[in-house]
């Protein structure tokens, strides 16, 4: 389905695309169904790793990550979306290692808020104010309505304008860009 959507709606990516989708496949399983497609996912590509043996150079150069990475992400996405009820059963449990747990709250929410973002611009009319309050509630707390003034707030010395890179300059243009 992340795929589909990728190119259906022509979306934006700034990974790769297989992360992407695998990410796609949490975001959307963990808000619509719950925490058992991202176990099924992580038991999989885990099953996966396990008959693939060593890795190989080929399996480092593939365009899909490397399959036992997959495994922690989607581990990571899970716990993230919720430490206080996946930290026993996951890291507790030594499914998820213990020094990848901190970061997956901060991981969750910029997956969860990114791909609310994404989708935002393709919502029915209908839909528009529940997708809203779920893209801010997706916001990680310290960032919830900043925008650009947050960040002039922040950091008064670096201003930021619609329009131009943080450096201060205008963004580079491409060739296919009017005007």
């Amino acid at each position: 389905m992340g795929h589909a959507l990728q190119r259906q709606l022509a979306l934006p990516n700034l990974g790769l695309e297989e992360d992407a989708a695998d990410g796609f496949a949490s975001f959307n399983t963990v808000n619509e169904i719950g925490p058992d497609p991202s176990l099924a996912a992580a038991m999989v590509f885990d099953e996966v790793a396990r008959k693939e043996g060593k890795l190989t150079l080929e399996g480092f150069a593939s365009d899909h990550p490397v399959t036992q990475q997959r495994v922690f992400n989607f581990l990571c996405n899970l716990d993230g979306s919720d430490p206080k009820k996946f930290d026993g059963p996951l890291v507790g449990a030594g499914c998820l290692p213990r020094t990848r747990a901190p970061l997956c709250p901060q991981s969750w929410a910029a997956l969860d808020y990114g791909w609310w973002t994404q989708l935002k611009p393709h919502f029915s009319q209908k839909f528009k104010g529940q997708g809203d309050k779920s893209q801010e509630a997706a916001r990680p707390p310290d960032r919830r309505d900043e925008g650009l003034r947050g960040e002039a707030r922040r950091n008064p010395q670096r201003t930021v304008n619609p329009g131009s890179s943080a450096a201060g300059r205008p963004p580079a243009r491409s060739s296919e860009s009017p005007g």
